[in-house]
């Protein structure tokens, strides 16, 4: 029989059962009953106290013991259940240290543009929304990448115009730093050719005459945005919920939303109190354009409900993205000599906000991908914590993908987290070359070299930028290659990561990354019962074949949240 199927129906069979006929507990006084046992398999618990073992113990939701079966089964009482691991692996519930959850969900519900070929075959696909849609009504769509393009250029509104007349179409490129907007989406902002460019922002213009081509860059991008009617609460729960199923699948148990609204965080607040948010949520609050106090208008929450969402970061941003050259660079790009890219706040206002939330007890989590920005941001978070001594601020730069030789050090010397994402050098690998130059590749995706400068790594996917398959992400980081395994020996092999390292990036990391090291991360007594169960065993299998591993279940403080044979429904 396949091992899937038989597995499935096993453990479906054995967590309706109680554990009858155990042996007695002679327990030690201070510890509990077990609510449920996971006996006969591998335990990876990335706890160097706590060598693996074949068992772990769950009381509520907290892990209570690990050890060898005999040991474990003591811990069983008349109303345990019981899961027969038959020999398979498990690993700690893994946390993505960067992506937006909302965006999962509405990508999901949107126009998925990835992997079009040309501007013609994106514009088909609007068309056919376009014949399903209301006239007047808004098409939104997002995945368009210009580098996969025969002709690797910006599109323009005038391939939209022609199938879309009746609605304003909104195309996010992949990376979410461009929209390509038709003409009604344009009218819809008034932008015309005397709007000028926004700072932190770009229109695209056509050379001759100075009018905007239909493709907006950055802090632009809201004279469009800011038109499109806002979704509804329950439409916006909606995505949470859905994107919040796709993770557990995906044996994600907590994720850091990189960058919502404050109506945002009373939604999951409001979800924690009806038992409907799927998974642990450590969120930051978005936006570069906030006055000083907006920022801290909504005090830290720590643990809120059953420790399900807490609020403590800031995210911010201070650059673009490298595929639509807006990120910023200490040298104009190699293929567009004349730009540097944009730097969307100025240092001085980074390092005020920064100095503000060490005061107030904030997180301070930095958008930068290009090594101007990265120096922008070591310089303003060097100031913002001499002037302003905390024991423990763990300050990130998120993406943090291009550092110059000498900046790449100071990260680990003044305790700054790279919160990295490791698919994306795998996607970018084969245009990064072109817009860097040869001299520049030294620090690209650099994780080795960050590693062994004592910087700590917290790793993501960015979803919906990038798929959030956490499997995807630690195979990238092992080989550096592609789901064809091309290149041969990765892309710039001397940043491999060991399977352990990346491991520990997708779990301890994610945990340091938000202050929740004592509670997540590894499989330890005390800590939240967060596990996963794969399909076959992480450190095992062929280094080809990461990516095409699978969850077969997925525990969320203690209780089953996901099986590979089906979901066993919302935590409760």
């Amino acid at each position: 029989m396949n091992l899937r199927v038989r597995a499935g129906s096993l453990l479906l069979a054995v967590l309706t059962a109680g554990l009858s006929g155990c042996a007695p507990s002679d327990r030690k006084e201070s510890l509990k009953k077990a609510d449920l046992i996971l006996v006969n398999g591998r335990i990876h618990t990335l706890d160097p106290a706590i060598p693996d073992s074949t068992a772990v113990a769950i009381s509520g939701d907290r892990i209570e013991k690990v050890g060898p079966d005999a040991e474990i089964a003591k811990l069983a009482g008349p109303g345990s259940k019981k899961l027969d691991l038959q020999g398979r692996s498990v690993i700690p519930g893994l946390i993505d240290a960067h992506l937006h959850l909302m965006e999962i969900g509405k990508s999901v519900a949107q126009l998925d543009l990835r992997g079009v070929a040309s501007p013609a075959e994106a514009a088909t696909r609007v068309a056919e929304a376009a014949a399903r849609t209301a006239p007047g009504d808004w098409i939104e769509g997002s995945g368009w990448d210009q580098n996969l393009w025969p002709v690797p250029e910006f599109p323009t509104a005038s391939v939209l115009d022609a199938v879309s007349a009746d609605h304003p179409v909104v195309l996010d490129r992949v990376d979410h730093h461009a929209l390509w907007v038709n003409q009604a989406a344009l009218d819809a902002a008034a932008i015309t050719r005397g709007t000028p460019d926004p700072r932190g922002g770009k229109l695209i213009r056509d050379r001759a005459t100075g009018k905007p081509t239909g493709v907006l860059l950055d802090d632009a991008m809201s004279l469009v945005l800011d038109k499109i009617p806002k979704p509804s609460r329950e439409t916006k729960q909606k995505w949470v919920e859905d994107a919040g199923r796709r993770l557990l699948a995906s044996g994600i148990t907590s994720v850091h939303d990189a960058g919502v609204e404050p109506e945002d965080i009373d939604l999951y607040k409001m979800m924690v109190e009806g038992g409907r948010l799927p998974v642990r949520v450590y969120a930051m609050l978005g936006g570069s354009n906030r006055k000083l106090p907006d920022y801290f208008a909504i005090a830290p929450i720590h643990g809120y409900g059953d420790r399900r969402f807490t609020f403590r970061a800031l995210k911010l941003g201070v650059d673009g993205a490298l595929g639509s050259r807006g990120a910023a660079l200490l040298a104009p790009y190699s293929d567009d000599p004349k730009n540097g890219g944009l730097t969307t706040m100025p240092s001085e206002q980074l390092e005020q906000i920064s100095r503000e939330a060490l005061r107030r007890g904030y997180q301070v989590c930095v958008h930068a991908i290009g090594d101007r920005a990265n120096r922008m941001v070591l310089d303003a978070f060097q100031s913002a914590l001499a002037l302003v001594p905390s024991a423990d601020p763990r300050f990130r730069i998120e993406h943090a993908q291009i550092l110059s030789a000498d900046d790449l050090p100071r990260l680990g010397r003044l305790g700054i987290i790279a919160s990295m994402q490791p698919v994306h050098a795998t996607s970018d690998m084969p245009w990064v070359p072109a817009r860097l130059g040869p001299d520049r590749l030294a620090g690209a995706y650099a994780w080795r070299s960050l590693l062994e400068s004592s910087a700590r790594l917290a790793f993501g996917s960015d979803a919906p930028v990038e798929r959030w398959n956490p499997f995807d992400g630690l195979f990238a980081a092992v080989t550096r290659q592609d789901h064809s395994l091309k290149p041969e020996g990765g892309w710039l092999p001397e940043q491999k990561l060991s399977r352990q390292e990346a491991l520990e990036a997708f779990t301890i990391g994610g945990a340091y990354a938000a202050f929740e090291e004592k509670e997540k991360g590894t499989i330890t007594p005390g800590k939240l019962a967060h596990l996963v169960v794969l399909d076959r065993d992480y450190f095992e299998v062929p280094e080809v074949e990461i990516w095409k591993l699978a969850p077969e279940i997925t525990i969320l403080g203690g209780k089953v949240v996901y099986t590979r044979s089906g979901s066993a429904g919302a935590p409760s």
